[in-house]
């Protein structure tokens, strides 16, 4: 897991660079160990984004939802540790406001994305961000908030969030720059019970 948020960090970082938002102040330097070989390393002393700060004065912000605690589906210790691991590395690149909600029901979570996209509007950058069980069915995607129950594919559509309203959202507010991430986990128990619809895919 550590690895896996040091790849995050990274990628954000140096998405945030490709669109001007950061300055590479100190960058990674791949040198030899040993003289006398002939392969490279980078020094693993030197962590993925240190060294990168902000040089614009544009504003940022972000929306970090992670959802562990489901009330009627399989419990996720990982998604509100890494939601909190991302939003402290936000502010550290200059996003604010940056914020941090876990465990939403679909009410709060409908809430929380609406004043991002208030809070969006006319940014220059928007980052929307989620962990947590979603399922993809006949091509849309759908983030699972807490309390959702799951006997059926038709309880996934009215109750969970599509990822449509998210997207919306970012459109309205104009920003300039859109980034969205989802870190949904594989973990498909939940849509044994109506597996038969081979469109749907559990998360």
């Amino acid at each position: 897991m550590k690895l896996y948020k040091v790849f995050l960090y990274m990628s954000i970082s140096a998405l945030l660079a490709l669109l001007g938002g950061c300055s590479a102040t100190q960058t990674p330097v791949v040198h030899n160990r040993n003289p006398g070989a002939n392969s490279n390393f980078i020094n693993p002393d030197i962590r993925g984004t240190s060294g990168i700060s902000s040089r614009s004065s544009g504003r940022r912000v972000a929306l970090v939802i992670g959802n562990g605690a489901y009330e009627n589906e399989s419990f996720l210790a990982n998604p509100p540790n890494d939601a909190i691991a991302v939003g402290n590395r936000l502010k550290e690149l200059g996003f604010n406001p940056v914020t941090i909600k876990l465990n939403l029901k679909r009410k709060p979570m409908r809430t929380a994305i609406a004043d991002f996209g208030r809070n969006a509007a006319n940014a220059d950058a928007a980052l929307f961000f989620y962990a947590g069980h979603a399922v993809q069915n006949h091509n849309q995607n759908f983030l699972l908030p807490i309390d959702i129950t799951t006997n059926s594919i038709d309880d996934v559509t009215d109750q969970a969030i599509n990822l449509s309203y998210p997207l919306a959202e970012l459109r309205r507010a104009r920003s300039k720059v859109n980034i969205v991430i989802l870190d949904a986990c594989r973990t498909p128990q939940f849509t044994n019970r109506f597996r038969g619809n081979a469109r749907i895919r559990g998360c």
